[in-house]
């Protein structure tokens, strides 16, 4: 027998003889494995003490465990589900806890008052019959509370519904934080979804534009190409008959002269004539095998700023012929370019005489030269009557002029010195507003030049 159980006998003794028979004497004669004493009764706090008997599982004899009402009562309070549910509602989130059984009578509640009341309704069926968790929006005195319920389990057995009431001002303030952040994330992708467009409308417009420029510059070619082989077929059955021409007047000029001064001078005005048309014959099929073919350039390091004194020096005469004025803008100094000087100079004089012949008398034509750092920028501009979009498309086109007396190969041939010295050209013209020329030539260090956007009419 184990120590104590002096007391153990006290209490047994002081029991009714019924009683004794029911606790003690089963376990002892090894009819019983344990017993209890005090705790079956309704009010079992009433008492003083009370105890717990067990059979020793390895050596005969019983472990009896006794303790006062008090003891019980505290020791319930420091491990009961009440304790714990009252301990949760310190967090400032949670509003109400609480746990009902099967017939949704509260086992538990933070509001202890409510403990053995009962609360039934179709969300709390609905939430004992299903196994996951369920939420609803809910009015507590004046608060809105989330509520979140699920049921309650015990070795695998539904034996009630837990339910926690949690404030739902955070959670309005978190969810109008994320919906403010939500708009704020949509705008900035709205914003940048539109800037993308813009770029990207823009991008293709310039590939658009560029690739219009190749077409147009894969169609010149063309152009050139069949103008190429027409005139290598025919350059030659052409040159040889004029040239034998021009020798037969040369002839008759100097062996058969008419006699009399009239008729001689006739005679030489007609000849020389004939003689000088042969020579535009000449220079066209020249002009034509310009285009035709590769120019030969001379390419060589040069100061440009002599040769465009020359040209500013010989359209002079042309401007007080036409009755146009000349204004001319030439830095003091110039960076060096590489190239042909010669094949430059006739491009220029092309342009400009070509803007000359557009400016009616007591108009104006100029030209601007700058260094931007990779390339020389020429600024031909004229007050003439300007040219719609249809033929500003086409200027640089063979044999295509508007003139009455025109071969329409000048700027045609400008056009093909220019590129083969790694430049561009670009022309803007409207009607009624004058024609500019712009015309970019690079600089050694500078690499190609990318041409420039054509206006638009």
């Amino acid at each position: 027998m184990m120590p104590g159980m002096g007391m153990m006998r006290e209490m047994m003794r002081r029991m009714p003889s019924h009683m004794r028979r029911h606790f003690y004497d089963p376990i002892l004669r090894g009819k019983a494995q344990e017993a209890f004493t005090g705790f079956g009764e309704e009010k079992f706090w009433l008492g003083k003490k009370y105890g717990v008997a067990v059979r020793r599982a390895t050596v005969p004899g019983v472990i009896v465990i006794t303790a006062d009402a008090d003891y019980i009562l505290n020791f319930r309070k420091e491990i009961g589900v009440q304790r714990l549910i009252e301990d949760l509602k310190s967090h400032p989130l949670i509003t109400a806890v609480s746990l009902q059984d099967t017939d949704y009578t509260y086992i538990a509640h933070t509001d202890a008052r409510r403990i053995g009341t009962r609360e039934e309704d179709p969300f709390l069926r609905q939430s004992l019959e299903s196994n996951t968790e369920q939420m609803r929006l809910l009015t507590l005195g004046e608060k809105q509370v989330l509520e979140v319920t699920r049921p309650f389990f015990f070795q695998g057995k539904k034996i009630g519904l837990f339910r926690v009431a949690l404030d739902s001002t955070h959670i309005e303030q978190g969810w109008r934080r994320s919906v403010a952040s939500i708009f704020t994330y949509s705008l900035i992708l709205f914003l940048l979804s539109v800037v993308g467009v813009v770029v990207i409308s823009r991008i293709q417009e310039r590939d658009w534009q560029r690739m219009q420029q190749l077409e147009r510059e894969l169609e010149q070619n063309r152009k050139l190409a069949a103008l190429g082989n027409l005139a290598a077929g025919v350059a030659h059955e052409i040159k040889n008959p004029l040239n034998a021409i021009s020798m037969g007047i040369q002839r008759l000029q100097r062996e058969f002269l008419q006699t009399g001064d009239q008729a001689q001078e006739e005679f030489l005005q007609l000849t020389t004539t004939i003689r000088k048309e042969i020579q535009r014959l000449n220079g066209i099929v020249e002009q034509t095998l310009q285009l035709a073919r590769p120019l030969p350039l001379q390419r060589e390091p040069f100061d440009p700023q002599p040769v465009f004194q020359e040209i500013a020096l010989l359209m002079e005469e042309e401007a007080r012929t036409r009755g146009v004025t000349w204004r001319v803008n030439l830095p003091s100094t110039l960076p060096v370019l590489r190239g042909d000087p010669r094949q430059l100079k006739q491009a220029l004089l092309n342009i400009i005489l070509n803007a000359f012949q557009a400016t009616p008398a007591g108009g104006e034509v100029s030209w601007q030269v700058e260094s931007t750092g990779k390339a020389l920028r020429l600024r031909i501009t004229d007050t003439g009557e300007g040219m719609p979009p249809e033929v500003r498309e086409k200027i640089f086109d063979p044999y295509f002029t508007t003139k009455q007396r025109g071969v329409g190969l000048g700027l045609s041939i400008a056009h093909h010195i220019i590129q083969a010295h790694a430049g561009s050209i670009t022309v803007h013209s409207q009607p009624g507003q004058g024609t500019a020329f712009q015309i970019l030539l690079p600089l050694p260090e500078g690499g190609q030049i990318q041409p420039e956007k054509e206006e638009k009419g």
